[in-house]
This record gives C-alpha cells, sequence and structure tokens, in this order.
C-alpha cells in the first residue's frame, strides 16, 4: 500500500486509519472525505522536532490553511503549536472561530482589500505578509487610525525559477507576487516600510513556487535570500531577524542555511509555510466500496532528509 494507514483486511476490503471504509460509506454517504487526525498530528510533531533540531529559537512552521480551512483543523495545529497562514478573510474568521491564537497567523495575498486590513488589524493578528508599495501605504493608514504597531514581512522574489509548472512558479523577477530583489524594487519598499511608524518590519518572506521537488532551488533561494538580509543591514541599519521561505525539503535546508546565515554575521529565525503536505491522505469514496484516487498523497521520509509529494487520479 502506498501509505501504512491505508490496508486491506483478510477479505480484501479496503482500510483507512484502521477503519473499514464500507461500514464508513455505508454510515455518513458518499462521497466521503476522510482525514487522519493521528498522521495529520504526528507530521505536525515532526515538522516541529525538525525545527527544534535544525533551526533556531522562535522559528515556526506554519500550516497553508487554504488546503483545508475548517475549524477541527484550526483546533488541531492550535494544539500542536502550529502556526497559520490566511489568505483571505474568511480563513482568517474561520481559524478565529475555532480559537487558533491570532498573534500566530500570518495574512498573506497580493491583492488584499482595506476590509482584511482593517478586520486583521483589529482581531491581532500576529504578521501580515505585505506584497506590494499599495499595500503597505493603506495598511499604515489601517495601523494608524487604530494607533497599533503592526508586525509585518515583506514578500520579495528572489528571482530563482524552480523549473515546476508555469502556473505555481511564484519566485522568477516578473513574478505578479512581491517585489524583485535584482531590479532594486525590493530594497525601494524594505526602506520603505522602514519609515512607516506604525509598521514594525521584522523580516522577509519568499516563494519561488509549488511542486518543487529539487533541493538546490530553495539552496540557491537562500544564497540570494541571505545576502540581501545583510544587505538591508549595510544600508539600512537595521538588521530583519526573520525569513519565511515557503519550502519543503527543510533537512537540506537546515544544515545550508545554518552555514549561509552565519556565514553573513547574524542569526535568522526561518518560519517554512505552504504546509498543506500536513494533510497526510485524504481519501474519497464515490460510492460504497470503491476508492477514487482522486486526491493528493504525501509521503515523509524524515530518515533519508526528504520527502515526496505524488498526486494521484483515477
Amino acid at each position: 500500500m502506498l501509505s501504512n494507514n491505508i490496508d486491506r483486511t483478510p477479505e480484501g476490503v479496503l482500510t483507512f486509519a484502521g477503519y473499514d471504509v464500507t461500514k464508513l460509506a455505508k454510515e455518513y454517504g458518499t462521497p466521503l472525505y476522510l482525514m487522519d487526525e493521528a498522521r495529520i498530528r504526528a507530521n505536525c510533531r515532526m515538522y516541529l522536532q525538525a525545527f527544534r533540531d535544525h533551526f533556531g529559537p522562535g522559528s515556526l512552521p506554519l500550516y497553508a490553511s487554504k488546503a483545508a480551512s475548517f475549524k477541527q483543523m484550526y483546533r488541531i495545529m492550535a494544539e500542536e503549536g502550529m502556526g497559520g497562514d490566511v489568505v483571505s478573510s474568511g480563513e482568517l474568521y474561520t481559524a478565529l472561530s475555532a480559537g487558533f491564537p491570532a498573534e500566530r497567523i500570518y495574512f498573506h495575498g497580493n491583492c488584499k482589500t482595506d476590509a482584511d486590513l482593517a478586520y486583521g488589524v483589529s482581531q491581532g493578528i500576529g504578521f501580515f505578509v505585505a506584497d506590494n508599495r499599495e499595500e503597505l501605504l493603506a495598511l499604515e493608514k489601517t495601523a494608524a487610525e487604530t494607533n497599533v504597531t503592526q508586525k509585518i514581512l515583506l514578500r520579495v522574489t528572489p528571482g530563482i525559477d524552480p523549473h515546476t509548472y508555469e502556473a505555481v512558479s511564484t519566485g522568477k523577477v516578473d513574478s505578479k507576487f512581491g517585489a524583485a530583489v535584482e531590479t532594486g524594487q525590493a530594497m525601494e519598499l524594505v526602506k520603505l516600510a522602514l519609515t512607516l511608524p506604525h509598521l514594525d518590519l521584522r523580516g522577509l518572506h519568499c516563494h519561488v513556487g509549488s511542486q518543487v521537488f529539487g533541493e538546490d532551488v530553495y539552496q540557491r533561494t537562500l544564497d540570494i535570500m541571505v545576502p540581501f538580509l545583510a544587505s538591508i543591514r549595510e544600508e539600512t541599519g537595521v538588521t530583519l531577524r526573520d525569513l519565511n521561505l515557503a519550502a519543503f525539503q527543510f533537512h537540506h535546508i537546515a544544515r545550508h542555511a545554518f552555514f549561509t546565515a552565519h556565514g553573513a554575521g547574524f542569526p535568522v529565525q526561518l518560519h517554512f509555510s505552504a504546509l498543506d503536505q500536513l494533510l497526510g491522505f485524504a481519501a474519497r469514496f464515490t460510492q460504497a466500496g470503491k476508492f477514487q484516487q482522486s486526491i493528493q498523497f504525501d509521503k515523509f521520509r524524515v530518515d533519508s532528509y526528504f520527502f515526496h509529494r505524488i498526486s494521484l487520479h483515477s
């Protein structure tokens, strides 16, 4: 079987997390989506342990809640000590309704509305990940009106081609997301953010793409991002200590990040997001006893320092 939580009985009946799927389908009807809570929690703990082992204090794995934005998932993430990414006021509302700690929420997105900004600020979320000049100015206005200082990360594009599907390649110079390091735009936005009295720029965020399997992509990203952090310090006198990388193969990255960051002369807190892989295996049943391979399967191999992601389709 593809995963250790999927098996068959001696009679050949498919089981998921120890449950007979035909009985579940009869009880709940079809289509039926199943998630293995024990597997999800184990994956959370794996990430958290890896961060403790390899990254500095304050490092935090973030659950990309667009993967499954519903209350019980947020409760699990909160109980396990995860951070959370949201990309809409709806996701933020759901997370807060489930009791997820606002201070561990990061609000992403390149087209946040004024209402999104106002809602996030009013709820005391941990960070906005600001995408552009317009957002910085709008967020400064909103924070000033409520007399708060809002922590932010600035999204930048490192100019990396991850050699993945074009539609999910987000780290190239001409990406619609963030400001390019190579063109100087990122430095301009850093300097602007540092002048805004109600924004507290803590670090940078970048995302080079999805379905990226080559560890060299993230190593090359670090080789750009950490020197850029050093350049910011040299030009502004400010040391930004948070670096958020949307990455998966963190064991290789951990070693590379340690030497790169400390080689630049300062520690960096690393945050890795887009962890929809935490879902493990979700199974969909279209009728009693029939298993349709339609949802992604994510397998982790911590012992050999990589994981691979396989999409299955019927």
